[in-house]
């Protein structure tokens, strides 16, 4: 895999990876590769906010996204277009 995916089959015993959403900070191919994506450091980064006297986390975002594993299968129609 390439950089920002990693792979949880070893995990979930499932062909799954993660990364945060919309491929955000991960290698250009997986972006270029799906049409709709728009990774935006805004709505995907990982996010903590502390409070500034005492140092406390008082909100943090920590967004995902799951990936299922796909390979083009010819002698399946739903996946001539992978």
């Amino acid at each position: 895999l390439k950089r920002g995916v990693h792979d949880l089959t070893r995990c979930t015993g499932a062909p799954m990876v993660v990364s945060l959403p919309h491929f955000y900070l991960a290698h250009e191919d997986y972006v270029n590769d799906v049409r709709g994506l728009h990774p935006q450091k805004h709505l995907h980064e990982t996010t903590l906010h502390f409070e500034p006297l005492t140092g406390t986390p008082m909100l943090g975002f920590k967004r995902l996204q799951f990936n299922i594993k796909m390979h083009k299968i010819s002698n399946f129609k739903l996946m001539k277009n992978l």
